[in-house]
């Protein structure tokens, strides 16, 4: 889940009508901690955690600290509005306008086309929403949405991401081999059961 794996688009989304429950692909709790196993080598392990978390009108803004498998330390910022998360910064830079990675109540058939600028460049991505699906990781089995993305310019990949409610990132593939999967996931303080 890495800024450089996350490019995705901006993408406007129809608000969410109050009350209505939506799938949460971005726990926001802090301490709420995920463990990747990278290229499927179990020993090979990227922790990404939330270490802080707020909310202001309507928005929350939620920072995640990343240590890679080679021991760097990196950061990933999002806000999320309605369900919709948007990367808007990263040891990077900032994502202007922000990259929206994931939407709120997307089916399977959905796809979407939106553009992101980072660093002056600007490119456009195009989503394509498969049917939830039970994967298993070596965290466990979870049903999850696979969600296709082609960038243009292209850059030479096929990648696919699985989202599970309430958990976030449980599988990413590029060009069909594992890139990362969940080895272990625990919900920080304060997180929604």
């Amino acid at each position: 889940m890495t800024a450089a794996v996350l490019l995705a688009a901006l993408a406007v989304a129809a608000p969410v009508p109050k009350g209505k429950a939506t799938a949460d692909y971005l726990p926001s709790a802090v301490g709420t901690k995920w463990e990747y196993a990278r290229n499927g080598d179990e020993k090979r392990v990227y922790v990404e955690e939330v270490t802080e978390s707020a909310e202001k009108d309507g928005v929350r803004t939620v920072h995640v600290a990343v240590t890679t498998d080679t021991g760097d330390s990196r950061f990933e910022k999002f806000d999320v509005t309605d369900g919709d998360v948007r990367l808007t910064e990263s040891n990077f830079g900032t994502y202007d306008p922000p990259m929206v990675v994931r939407k709120a109540g997307m089916k399977a058939g959905d796809t979407w086309t939106s553009k992101y600028a980072f660093g002056g460049d600007v490119s456009e991505v195009t989503f394509t929403v498969g049917k939830a699906e039970k994967i298993k990781v070596p965290a466990g089995e979870f049903t999850a949405f696979p969600v296709g993305r082609v960038y243009n310019p292209p850059r030479g990949a096929d990648v696919v991401y699985w989202y599970a409610d309430g958990v976030g990132l449980v599988k990413q593939t590029r060009n069909g081999k594992p890139e990362q999967e969940l080895k272990s996931f625990t919900a920080g303080k304060g997180a929604k059961k």
